[in-house]
């Protein structure tokens, strides 16, 4: 977990790696009730053109949220999250979330870090331009 103490305009946190399987899919769309059969059913995906089922967009959403979680702790809140697909991952693909801080406002006593987020699969970006911030709170 990144000190608040040691927070600083450029620097990077820890990037966090997801390989997206099937299985995964299936209990996203059960704890979101997004059960489109083109996040989990490889036969349907074939028949609209895609070698393998296409990943739900806001998985990614989920993503970045785990690695603002790990990064901060169990006390930050996400106020604001905005991305941007690029291209499209699928069932299969190894996602990278990297997150940069570009603004800091007062984290001694709590206060609010701004990031730029992005995801890559295979060294491309998948998702970006994206962006958090994020209440950070003393403990």
């Amino acid at each position: 977990m990144v000190e608040q103490t040691t927070l600083a305009v450029g620097q990077e946190l820890r990037s966090i790696t997801h390989k997206v399987g099937l299985p995964e899919m299936v209990l996203y769309a059960s704890a979101t009730w997004d059960w489109h059969r083109l996040h989990y059913d490889p036969e349907y995906a074939q028949g609209l053109g895609f070698d393998r089922p296409v990943v739900d967009g806001q998985i990614i959403g989920a993503y970045f949220a785990t690695q603002i979680g790990k990064s901060f702790g169990a006390t930050a809140v996400i106020r604001k999250l905005a991305f941007r697909f690029r291209s499209m991952i699928f069932v299969g693909d190894t996602v990278v979330c990297y997150a940069r801080i570009t603004g800091i406002e007062d984290c001694r006593t709590g206060g609010v870090v701004v990031l730029e987020l992005e995801a890559r699969v295979a060294d491309q970006v998948a998702v970006g331009p994206a962006s958090a911030e994020v209440l950070v709170r003393t403990t």
